[in-house]
């Protein structure tokens, strides 16, 4: 018995080692651009890349019930424009050029929960911080 346990942390210590990097939100809002793990003070945001090199993304909260997660079979390429952004508010911001994606997750900080939107469609006001140099919403 006591052979298998350190045969089973051997390889979960192995299977650690190999894990995406784990970034901590220190601001109160950011810009998500590299594959890893994002935890903030409500919301882990997984960012995953492909054999590929195509991308796609997913939410949970802090107890890791997922909130939302991307289409893995529509996911995005890395070579086009697209952008994962935090606000101070917890909501979740997320476009990429290449499927014309625009979706931001609102939080309702009342009940804790999140709620999908398109802000191009519905014409959500972007925050201040995403640069408005790029025309999001044709």
């Amino acid at each position: 018995m006591k052979k298998y346990i350190i045969i089973v942390t051997a390889i979960f210590l192995v299977s650690c080692s190999k894990q995406e990097k784990v970034y901590e939100f220190m601001p109160a809002a950011g810009f998500m651009n590299n594959p890893g793990t994002y935890i903030s003070k409500s919301a882990i945001i997984i960012i995953k890349e492909y054999d590929d090199g195509s991308l796609t993304f997913g939410v949970s909260d802090r107890k890791h019930k997922i909130i939302y997660q991307y289409n893995i079979f529509s996911s995005f390429s890395d070579q086009q424009y697209w952008f994962l952004y935090k606000d101070d508010q917890e909501n979740i911001w997320f476009y990429s050029s290449d499927i014309q994606e625009s979706i931001v997750l609102l939080k309702d900080t009342f009940h804790n929960t999140y709620s999908v939107h398109n802000f191009c469609s519905e014409k959500i006001k972007l925050p201040a911080r995403i640069p408005k140099d790029h025309t999001f919403c044709l």
